[in-house]
């Protein structure tokens, strides 16, 4: 995951790794002093997942993307994910602004979204493009079911949301193919091919 709580005598706020690391640049000095920062607060134990609530520490290497994950493993945590999966959240961020440039607003990562029921649903990533607010979704074979797809589709377009699901280690003959295809609707296969069934 790639935001997380910090927790302060103060208060808490939000952080964000992929908007602190675009803030900073190429500047070394900014990236390591943000790094040391980080690293701080996690020696305090002051970093909590924003969805569970359970202690978070960074990963803060210098090639790659920085990345925050539970300090015990968590399967019932929604931003419970892979290094592959938060790999892929900030190659899809990279990949619309390079694809859509000035275009994108309000580009987010690990986004806690409301439904029409009250509840959250929490996203991987979501932007607005042209003015639509947009969500993309990733799809793992071994991580979700059709159903659930479906269902994370229906909530998000209930709520005015357009969905493109990317979908990583996916064989074609899975039956999440058939119901992007036989529903007309577009995905990635992987960053780089957009696959428009409309």
């Amino acid at each position: 995951m790639v935001t997380a709580l910090l927790k302060t005598p103060s208060g808490s706020r939000r952080l964000d790794l992929f908007a602190l690391k675009q803030e900073a640049g190429h500047n070394p000095r900014r990236l390591a002093a943000i790094r040391e920062r980080l690293l701080d607060h996690a020696r305090a134990g002051a970093l909590f997942c924003p969805a569970c609530g359970g202690p978070v520490q960074p990963q803060l290497g210098d090639l790659g993307p920085w990345r925050f994950v539970h300090a015990k493993p968590s399967s019932n945590c929604p931003l419970a994910s892979s290094r592959v999966r938060d790999l892929t959240k900030h190659a899809l961020a990279d990949e619309l602004t390079r694809r859509y440039g000035g275009r994108v607003k309000r580009l987010r990562i690990d986004v806690p979204l409301p439904t029409r029921h009250g509840q959250v649903l929490w996203t991987p990533v979501a932007a607005q493009v042209d003015g639509l607010e947009r969500v993309y979704e990733i799809w793992e074979e071994d991580r979700e079911t059709v159903e659930e797809a479906k269902w994370r589709t229906q909530t998000h377009e209930a709520a005015g949301r357009e969905v493109l699901w990317v979908l990583l280690k996916t064989s074609p003959h899975s039956p999440v193919y058939a119901w992007l295809e036989r529903e007309a609707r577009p995905y990635w296969t992987a960053i780089q091919e957009y696959v428009d069934a409309r």
